[in-house]
Formats: C-alpha cells, structure tokens, sequence
C-alpha cells in the first residue's frame, strides 16, 4: 500500500488521500486540518442528522433507547448548568472581595488626619464633590463614602473575623437586601441598620438592629455562625462600631439561634427587635429574656444604663427559618473594652425553637 507523505511541516496546509482510497475519505496533513476536518463533518447535513439521531429519541427507538437518551440528556443540561452556575457565583464573589478592597481602601485615604489639616482635607472632598452636603461633625474618613451613597450610616468590624463592612440604612426597611453601595443589584447586598433605629449626630436608639446575609461563601455576616462555638466567642468577644459620628467598642453577651416564622416553635415567636423601650425595666426583662436563649455563657453584665448593638442573619443549617442573632452592649465611658473569656461556655439549658430540638432528635 502507498501513502503521500509531508517532508516539511512548513508547507501550507494540505489534505492528502490514501493510494486507492475512496474518493469521500480525506487524510488530513496537519493537526489544524485534522481539527477543521471534525468540525466539517460534525456541522455537515449528515453529522447533524447522527447527532440527532444518537442523542435525542426518533422515530423507531425502543422505549429503553428513549429513556437512555432523555437521561443522558437532562444530566448533560445539569452539568452545564451546574458549570454556569459556579462560573457566575465565583465571579460575583471576586467581585465582592475587590469592592470591598477598595471601599476599604477610599477609608484609608482620610484617616487618622491631623487636626491642623482637618480644614484643608475638607475643603478638599468639598470641592471634589460639590454636589454633597456633608452633615455637621461627621468624621472625614467616611466623607468620600458619603459621596457615594448619602444613605452610609458608619462602619463595622470585628476583630479576628473577616467582617468589616460599611452600614447603610434606607427609608425602606429592606431596600439593601440586594442592593450594594452603588444601588445595583446584588446577591450580597450589603448589612444594613434597621430603618427604624436611630444613628446619628443627637445619638443612638437603645437597640441598634443590623442584619446582613450569611453567605455560604464564608462573605458578609458568615462568620457571625463562629460564635455558635465557645472557642469562636473567646477569639473574637468585641465588635468595633463606627457611626459617622462616634467610634464605639461593643461586649458581646449573648448569641441566640431562633426561630422567624410561628410554624417552628408551636405558634410562637419571640421578639426582641425593639430599637427603643418605655422604660429601663421593660429592657432589662428583654435582656434576661435573651440571656436565657444564649447558647453561649458570658458574664458580660448589661445594666439599665446600657445600649446594646444586634447582629442579625440566616441560619437554616438545622431548622428552615432558623435565625442566628449575636448581642452585644457598648463598652461604658472609662471601662475597659478587654473581656475575660475564661469563664465562658456553652450552655446547654439554652431555650431553643422546638424546630431545633425536632430537627436534633430531642
């Protein structure tokens, strides 16, 4: 049998036959013609016809062919859907990281400024954003925030915990579920303080109430799910909170897992999402109420006097509607913010939801 052969790969590209082949059968020469071959022959009217034919059910196939090709189909849509889906969320978490990098970054440009340079810092923004009113007495390093988005209230973060946030608060109780700094849409969305709750310049309501997604990509509140565990409270036991006003260190005290909806705990919720009370004692009642649902243990004392600061998120793992709520109260004038961490513990007489104790056997 005889075969033409190449005898340099810097030739043009050619098709060769077989001695003696039919005349349809075509050799390729080249790698790049052995790819344009295929894709001839997939896209030709009889490669489209055998597709067909081998992966979607015609005329003649048996019913057992019929199903094979139906399975075989829906799980390649299933794979590739599952492909774009993690494509899409891995951009979007990539995203999210670098937005909040350079948010971050934009706080840095102002801080820790001196005062004999406050003046000219802010004449500074001022003439960079004309537009903006900037309320009185608000710390400068948030000013370029507020330029963006005149709904940012502050700043929070915890120390040893990937949180670190700006806050927003809108007239509309749930307009930042999904809308980021910028007002676009997004699965983050961004924590937000409830619409309810005072945060400004003549001070706080008694509650402060923020809520933030947990994300099963670890962003946002997840790691409010690290306090669950004894060892997660004592790494982290104190939340930095920065109004445009005030910089403020808050002990956290309790953290609860609880129930949203009625059908969880025999008809009944408990409420606790209260930004003001008629009186010191109606908020102390409220503290005992959810010291005794704490899974944790602190003796981080809450007087009459204090405020206190509530983190809320998701938390389905166990029970569908579950809540996973952390509290903490603000450091007083002239106490120290160091907490100590050694006596605490997990207390195993914490009032749960009965979906909890359903879902965990009780």
């Amino acid at each position: 049998m005889k075969y033409h052969t190449i005898n340099s790969f810097d030739e043009p590209a050619r098709v060769f036959k077989r001695a003696g082949a039919p005349e349809e059968i075509e050799i390729p020469a080249t790698i790049a013609e052995s790819i344009r071959l295929y894709f001839k022959r997939k896209f030709s009217a009889e490669g489209r016809r055998r597709f067909r034919t081998d992966h979607f059910p015609v005329k003649g196939d048996s019913a057992k062919e019929v199903i094979r090709k139906i399975v075989r189909a829906v799980a390649f849509l299933l794979i590739v859907a599952g492909l774009l889906y993690y494509v899409y969320y891995y951009h979007n978490y990539r995203q999210r990281v670098a937005q909040y990098g350079k948010l971050t970054g934009i706080v840095n440009e102002y801080i820790d400024v001196p005062e004999v340079k406050l003046d000219k810092a802010w004449n500074d923004i001022k003439s960079k954003y004309p537009a903006v009113t900037f309320p009185e007495g608000m710390n400068i390093k948030y000013a370029p925030l507020y330029a963006i988005n005149q709904d940012v209230v502050g700043w929070l973060s915890i120390p040893n915990t990937n949180i670190s946030t700006v806050l927003l608060q809108s007239e509309y109780s749930d307009y930042y579920l999904y809308k980021d700094i910028f007002r676009e849409t997004s699965r983050y969305g961004n924590p937000f303080v409830d619409t309810n709750c005072r945060i400004g310049p003549d001070g706080t309501s008694k509650q402060i109430i923020i809520y933030g997604h947990n994300t099963h990509d670890g962003l946002m509140f997840h790691q409010l799910t690290k306090y669950m565990d004894v060892e997660g409270y004592r790494n982290a036991p104190v939340i930095q909170l920065d109004t445009l006003y005030e910089s403020s260190q808050w002990k956290i005290f309790a953290v609860m897992l609880t129930n949203s909806t009625s059908d969880m705990n025999n008809g009944e919720v408990f409420t606790y999402l209260y930004p003001d009370f008629s009186s010191e004692a109606s908020f102390l009642s409220l503290v005992r109420d959810i010291r005794a649902r704490s899974m944790i243990h602190t003796d981080v004392d809450v007087q009459g006097g204090d405020t206190i600061l509530t983190l809320y998120t998701c938390y389905q793992n166990i029970f569908k509607g579950g809540r996973l709520v952390v509290f903490a109260r603000k450091v007083r004038d002239g106490e120290s913010a160091a907490v100590d961490t050694s006596t605490a513990y997990y207390d195993s007489s914490a009032i749960f939801p009965q979906a909890y104790y359903d879902a965990m056997g009780y």
